[in-house]
Protein backbone atom coordinates (compact mmCIF):
# COMPACT_ATOMS: atom_id res chain seq x y z
CA UNK A 1 0.00 0.00 0.00
CA UNK A 2 2.44 2.40 0.93
CA UNK A 3 4.60 2.41 -2.92
CA UNK A 4 0.80 3.00 -4.23
CA UNK A 5 0.57 5.92 -1.97
CA UNK A 6 3.92 7.53 -2.83
CA UNK A 7 3.65 6.79 -7.17
CA UNK A 8 0.01 8.24 -6.21
CA UNK A 9 1.28 11.46 -4.50
CA UNK A 10 4.44 11.82 -7.13
CA UNK A 11 1.08 11.77 -9.76
CA UNK A 12 -0.53 14.42 -7.92
CA UNK A 13 2.23 16.89 -7.66
CA UNK A 14 2.73 16.39 -11.86
CA UNK A 15 -0.56 16.90 -12.46
CA UNK A 16 -0.51 20.09 -10.26
CA UNK A 17 2.89 21.08 -11.51
CA UNK A 18 1.58 20.95 -15.25
CA UNK A 19 -1.82 22.28 -14.54
CA UNK A 20 -1.12 25.48 -12.33
CA UNK A 21 -0.16 28.72 -14.18
CA UNK A 22 3.30 29.99 -15.10
CA UNK A 23 3.91 32.22 -11.96
CA UNK A 24 2.11 29.66 -9.28
CA UNK A 25 3.72 26.68 -10.04
CA UNK A 26 5.92 26.79 -7.72
CA UNK A 27 3.70 27.69 -4.88
CA UNK A 28 0.97 25.36 -5.75
CA UNK A 29 3.83 22.20 -5.39
CA UNK A 30 5.07 23.65 -2.03
CA UNK A 31 1.51 24.02 -0.88
CA UNK A 32 0.70 20.80 -1.68
CA UNK A 33 3.90 19.16 0.31
CA UNK A 34 3.62 21.21 3.40
CA UNK A 35 0.15 19.76 3.51
CA UNK A 36 1.66 16.69 2.98
CA UNK A 37 4.01 17.03 6.25
CA UNK A 38 1.17 18.43 7.89
CA UNK A 39 -1.15 15.56 7.76
CA UNK A 40 1.81 13.22 8.42
CA UNK A 41 2.52 15.12 11.85
CA UNK A 42 -0.47 15.64 13.14
CA UNK A 43 -1.46 11.59 11.69
CA UNK A 44 1.49 10.69 14.46
CA UNK A 45 0.19 12.79 17.30
CA UNK A 46 -2.83 11.44 16.92
CA UNK A 47 -2.02 7.89 16.81
CA UNK A 48 0.84 8.49 19.62
CA UNK A 49 -1.89 10.11 21.65
CA UNK A 50 -4.16 7.03 21.52
CA UNK A 51 -1.32 4.68 22.14
CA UNK A 52 -0.48 6.51 25.12
CA UNK A 53 -4.13 6.74 26.68
CA UNK A 54 -4.83 3.06 26.09
CA UNK A 55 -1.58 1.82 27.86
CA UNK A 56 -2.32 4.16 30.77
CA UNK A 57 -6.01 2.14 30.79
CA UNK A 58 -4.27 -1.23 31.40
CA UNK A 59 -4.65 -2.67 34.30
CA UNK A 60 -1.88 -3.89 35.85
CA UNK A 61 -2.80 -7.67 35.23
CA UNK A 62 -3.32 -7.24 32.07
CA UNK A 63 0.44 -5.00 31.72
CA UNK A 64 1.91 -8.14 33.45
CA UNK A 65 0.54 -10.91 31.36
CA UNK A 66 1.89 -8.71 28.26
CA UNK A 67 5.28 -8.85 29.95
CA UNK A 68 5.07 -12.41 30.49
CA UNK A 69 4.30 -13.56 27.08
CA UNK A 70 6.89 -10.93 25.56
CA UNK A 71 9.37 -13.05 27.65
CA UNK A 72 7.87 -16.24 26.16
CA UNK A 73 8.39 -15.19 22.59
CA UNK A 74 11.86 -13.94 23.74
CA UNK A 75 13.49 -17.27 24.87
CA UNK A 76 11.71 -18.97 21.83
Amino acid sequence: MGVADNFEEVAKIEFFYDQSPEGMKSLGTSYFTSSLGIGNFLSRFILSTVSKITKSMATKEQKEASLVEAIKTMKT
